[in-house]
């Protein structure tokens, strides 16, 4: 993953097909962010990845790559798919609707980096940057990649609230249906704590 930042504003303007691995970096001036600003500005806030191929999800980790490469000659061809394009296009709508409620959060200030992939490889790359970098939305504040679980378990204007609305959307508000969801035991405060000093002991850590 060694190409230029993607601005994640520019992502409508060039589809591309495949299933694969991607990074997303934040540069604006929300200060609970600012070690992501100055020392570790290469330091993704979010790794994820996107396949069509489910059955291969438990069963990646921890295998030689002679197995995937057996796979790989062996295996039916996958399908032309979307599924990475329209994985990030998913970020790009929960990102455009918390803007609308903080400019500080606004999609000029993120980018993206991927890499199309394999299904099969997809797995592993994920589990390395992970494992390397550590991100603050995969590792301290989970939820980030969370869809809408639809009415029936988050609630509605016309039902019950029944689920509690993941940690991201506590410390980010803006997604519509995670306004329907209970609060979590942390507040908005001390989330803010947790990811300033989450992101200190990373930045100390990488200067060692």
């Amino acid at each position: 993953m060694d190409k230029k930042f993607i601005p994640l504003s520019h992502l409508d303007a060039d589809p591309f097909w495949g299933n694969g691995v991607y990074a997303i970096y934040y540069s604006g001036p929300h200060p609970i962010y600012q070690a992501v600003r100055t020392g570790m500005r290469e330091h993704p806030v979010y790794v994820g990845l996107s396949t069509s191929d489910r059955r291969k999800s438990k069963m990646t980790y921890g295998r030689p790559i002679e197995d995937y490469l057996d796979e790989l000659a062996t295996d039916e061809k996958p399908k032309p798919t979307l599924t990475l394009f329209d994985r990030l296009r998913d970020h790009q709508f929960s990102i455009s609707q918390v803007a609308e409620r903080d400019e500080r959060m606004g999609m000029q200030f993120f980018g993206i980096k991927y890499l199309v992939t394999e299904s099969i490889f997809s797995f592993r790359a994920e589990s390395i940057l992970k494992d390397h970098y550590r991100p603050v939305w995969n590792d301290c504040v989970d939820g980030f990649g969370n869809k809408d679980p639809g009415g029936t378990r988050r609630g509605d204007e016309s039902g019950p609230i029944r689920g509690t609305k993941p940690v991201w959307d506590t410390l980010h508000p803006g997604r519509f249906w995670a306004d329907y969801m209970h609060d979590g035991p942390l507040s908005r405060p001390q989330l803010e704590e947790k990811v300033i000093a989450y992101l200190a002991t990373l930045a100390e850590e990488g200067q060692k």
